[in-house]
């Protein structure tokens, strides 16, 4: 997972090293990160029948598929997982 910090508390702890006369670095290291998932856009593929299968929508990112045509698309529940995992 990626971290991320906030650019207003990076900016008050860059300034507030400078004016202090320490390094900016030092102070950027203790400015609290989240813990984030990067954003991940995939979109559903049709899969036209054959002859031993039936048509089915998958996802392009997880492969997760599902033969009913009314299932919600605008996103895919298994995408949602906080832990990284796709």
């Amino acid at each position: 997972m990626a971290e991320y910090i906030e650019r207003e508390a990076a900016e008050d702890a860059v300034g507030e090293a400078y004016l202090k006369g320490l390094n900016p670095l030092w102070e950027l290291r203790d400015v609290p990160a989240a813990d984030v998932v990067p954003v991940v856009h995939g979109r559903w593929e049709y899969n036209p029948p054959t002859i031993n299968t039936y048509g089915r929508l998958r996802c392009s990112i997880c492969n997760w598929w599902t033969l009913d045509p009314s299932v919600d698309r605008s996103y895919l529940p298994q995408l949602w997982r906080e832990d990284g995992r796709r």
